[in-house]
């Protein structure tokens, strides 16, 4: 259902987060006594404002963030300009919007660990997908089953697998899973897992994103048999053989660089011809099944290395995506301001009003992170710029040439954001969740 007020929860969301970076650009810019000419909240025309100390304050009509203007952004105006400071300040005024971004999650995952919360404990890690030809398949692993342990090490949520799997890229690995057999005669649930088996692997270093085709011309390709069935079977004296013999009702072609659609559906149901499959060290998607939680609330000190903790891994995991992205020339997962909209909307609708603050915390780290990549128009662009001036030892870069760039920059932009929102919009119409 349209909730139009769940919607528009994302403009004051934005509107604050926008407004703090630009006040980390102010506060410094102000502290190193750069004229700043305007401060306004919200972007023009302008609604209201009023003169103090040489600088305008002002109330602007659309409510979606603030902007800084200051003397001397695009070509010299003398002492006290931005382009009179020297580098390290104007590399300061730069960064400290991007900072005061990582402030706000800081502070929120803070307060967040400081209260009674449920924080999951534990729970099974449990196999909800195999990439056909991946190391995970060729093991024997299946939808299903769980792990149990890796290396003699115990699994009891998902971090604790992903972190093991990472320290052992390239290493023969072993996985004690938990089968989700079918026990001939008996009911499924109450012989769920009855078996415990032992596989061995080597978690890639760089997994490949294959081309998902209708026909397949890898000349790597090979033969994946799906859909494979076993069971137990229970004997008169109470005890169980195991079927070893699998029994394959589907074959499909796997290579190092394409994957028929047949086998890419039986990993991703939505997948299409034309699309990319991405994944991870060994293939698999995996889930938390029967999750523990317990209350806890954390010290002041301890919130602190929690809240460092969270940020880091969001970062960690940032990075990743947009390695992944570049290599594989796919999207990472980026929305324009309709899909955030939706994630907002669709978020408070299932989780309440109280994870705004969470969403907030997000949205606000990877404003952080865009606006520090190297692009021009962005700060990060502009700090490149400075580099650029402190690697040739304090000559600029051609005024002309470095506005050129901004320009072309934001024209990028634009088009990217448009192009984000047409995305956006085609898969609200065809009814896709981003939640």
């Amino acid at each position: 259902m349209f909730e139009l007020m769940n919607w528009l929860i994302i403009i004051p969301i934005l509107a604050f987060l926008i407004f703090v970076h630009e006040l980390g650009h102010f506060v410094t810019a102000k502290l190193f006594k750069i004229k700043v000419l305007e401060f306004g909240f919200g972007f023009p025309p302008r609604v209201f404002g009023f003169s103090y100390k040489g600088t305008i304050y002002s109330i602007n009509l659309i409510p979606v963030g603030g902007f800084v203007k200051m003397s001397g952004e695009k070509e010299f105006e003398g002492p006290g300009s931005f382009s009179s400071a020297n580098s390290f300040q104007r590399l300061v005024v730069l960064v400290a919007g991007s900072f005061m971004n990582l402030v706000i999650p800081f502070l929120i995952f803070m307060v967040s660990f400081m209260m009674p919360h449920q924080s999951l404990s534990g729970g099974e890690v449990i196999i909800n997908a195999v990439v056909p030809g991946s190391p995970a398949f060729d093991a024997g692993i299946e939808n299903g089953d769980v792990i149990v342990k890796v290396n003699e090490q115990r699994i009891n949520d998902i971090n604790e697998l992903l972190e093991i799997i990472n320290k052992n890229l390239g290493i023969e690995t072993d996985i004690t899973l938990k089968k989700n057999t079918v026990v001939a005669g008996l009911s499924s649930e109450r012989n769920e897992g009855m078996v415990l088996e032992n596989v061995k692997l080597i978690p890639r270093k760089t997994p490949p994103v294959l081309d998902v085709v209708e026909q397949v011309t890898d000349e790597t390709a090979r033969f994946v048999d799906l859909n494979s069935e076993f069971e137990l079977k229970l004997k008169k004296d109470g005890s169980f053989t195991y079927d070893s013999a699998s029994q394959f009702s589907e074959r499909a072609l796997v290579g190092e660089k394409q994957i028929s659609i047949k086998a890419a559906q039986s990993y991703d149901s939505a997948i299409e011809a034309g699309d990319k499959l991405n994944q991870g060290a060994i293939g698999i998607l995996i889930g938390l099944s029967n999750p523990r939680f317990v209350t806890e609330q954390s010290s002041f000190f301890d919130s602190i290395k929690q809240s460092i903790r969270t940020i880091s891994g969001i970062f960690e995991l940032t990075w990743k995506s947009l390695s992944q992205a570049v290599s594989s020339r796919t999207n990472p997962g980026f929305v324009g301001p309709i899909g955030m909209a939706q994630i907002t909307a669709e978020g408070v609708s299932r989780l309440g009003v109280g994870w705004i603050f969470q969403l907030s915390a997000f949205i606000s780290l990877n404003l952080a992170i865009v606006n520090m990549l190297p692009i021009p128009a962005l700060d990060g662009g502009r700090v490149l710029f400075i580099i650029v001036e402190l690697v040739r030892g304090g000559r600029k870069v051609s005024q002309k040439i470095e506005n050129a760039a901004h320009v072309a920059g934001f024209l990028m932009l634009m088009g990217l954001i448009l192009l984000m929102s047409f995305v956006d919009i085609s898969r609200i119409i065809s009814g896709e969740s981003l939640f």
